[in-house]
């Protein structure tokens, strides 16, 4: 791990040596993401092929699919642990999360899918296509719940808000839809990048809510007391951002570039960058983090045909030690 002065909290460092090193895909590795109970990690790739493995890297399982694996997400049901997957063929295809056995399959759009968010209690599944409709489903049975034609483009990601009350939906024209779930009705429309939505996530506490895009950017937003998303920050970056998340803890996030660099930042007013992730040669397309403090974790995926996983605990400890020394001390 490399430090690099910064005028940050924290001087930047820079991580090159990956724990492991995940090389079983013959194709873009689209996709990765971590069970909730941080056991297992997915990979969904352009080889047609859904794997899981554990934290050292040994794998778990293989699921074949008929086209290109290109969102997988893990979730929790109220009695179940799930695992789904979107594909190039239009469907949804959800499985048992500890083997991958198939569950039930959704026939959800006529082109492309490009993401899927599930509900935090696992009851309803939302999906974007290329279709330029995003829609929502019940999760067990399949039937459609809603579908929304905002977007006079594709949609390119889709993401339920913490608490699961809207669906947020990001457009290839750069616009953010929010979607109040309940209500089934649009509330919000923002214009939130120049050029298409690549990624949308949320905090873990719910206050932040960040964009990725083709224009260089992330864009932080916060949200006011009639659940209205207001524009907060802008981080810039080298390329377009393909992908992003919070840490566990909300004191961490990561974007994924198409530079092939994951960089981290400090979740606050500052919103600096205090590490830099460097071990793919190709542009990254999913991170993940996982863990608990101590330990924290970070997957990424990418064009280079692999997946790696991060020992990043040392960021967070780092971050933690200078937080509480540039607190103000109290006098005798």
């Amino acid at each position: 791990q490399e430090l690099i002065e910064s005028s940050s909290l924290m001087a930047l460092s820079v991580i090159i040596d990956p724990k492991v090193r995940l090389r079983q895909h013959t194709y873009w590795v689209r996709s990765v993401d971590w069970s909730p109970d941080g056991q297992l990690l997915a990979t969904g790739s352009a080889d047609k092929n859904l794997r899981a493995f554990d934290l050292e890297g040994k794998e778990v399982y293989k699921v074949p699919h008929p086209d290109w694996v290109w969102h997988a997400i893990f979730y929790n049901t109220p009695k179940r642990k799930r695992i789904a997957t979107a594909c190039l063929d239009g469907n949804i295809r959800i499985m048992e999360a500890d083997d991958g056995h198939p569950v039930t399959t959704i026939k959800a759009h006529s082109s492309t899918i490009n993401s899927i968010s599930a509900s935090s209690d696992g009851k309803l599944i939302a999906s974007g296509s290329y279709d330029k409709l995003a829609k929502i489903f019940d999760a067990a049975s399949g039937k459609e719940y809603l579908k929304m034609e905002s977007s006079r483009s594709p949609v390119l990601c889709v993401c339920f808000s913490t608490d699961s009350s809207q669906l947020l939906s990001g457009s290839g024209q750069g616009e953010v839809f929010v979607t109040d779930v309940g209500k089934k009705s649009l509330v919000q429309t923002i214009q939130a990048h120049e050029g298409p939505v690549n990624v949308i996530c949320f905090s873990k506490s719910g206050k932040y809510m960040l964009t990725g895009g083709d224009d260089k950017c992330a864009n932080v937003f916060s949200c006011d007391d009639k659940q209205k998303w207001t524009f907060f920050r802008k981080l810039k970056h080298a390329d377009k951002v393909t992908s992003a998340a919070f840490s566990p803890g909300d004191d961490l996030l990561v974007t994924g570039c198409a530079d092939s660099i994951a960089r981290i930042f400090r979740v606050g007013q500052e919103w600096d960058e205090v590490a830099r992730v460097k071990g793919h040669t190709d542009e990254l397309n999913s991170v993940a983090f996982t863990g608990k403090a101590p330990r924290l974790y970070l997957a990424t995926g990418s064009d280079d045909k692999s997946a790696l996983i991060w020992d990043v605990s040392k960021v967070l400890i780092t971050l933690k030690v200078a937080k509480a020394r540039s607190s103000p001390q109290p006098t005798e």
